[in-house]
């Protein structure tokens, strides 16, 4: 995703210079999965401007499309974004 802001340590990404690594955001992020709290297990700028969020898909989601939030500081990603979930094996 995009947006996500500054790195917790700026320092660390010059945009001047050949990116390597991912470094934490700055911001709190959240997300949500089919209205219920879906962990944050990783947010990192993966290079410049693009960002990698991980979460944890809760356990008790039906399978099927479902709608997928997050947050950072004051902004989230748009209303109709989704995420297909598949039921275990």
């Amino acid at each position: 995703m995009i947006g996500l802001g500054a790195t917790a340590d700026p320092s660390k990404f010059v945009t001047d210079k050949v990116f390597s690594g991912a470094f934490p955001v700055s911001a709190q992020v959240t997300a949500t999965l089919g209205g219920e709290n879906a962990p944050v297990l990783f947010t990192r700028l993966t290079s410049p401007g693009l960002y990698l969020v991980r979460i944890s898909v809760p356990s008790n989601l039906p399978a099927g499309p479902q709608a997928l939030t997050i947050s950072a500081g004051s902004g989230q990603t748009r209303s109709s974004l989704v995420l297909m979930v598949s039921s275990a094996p």
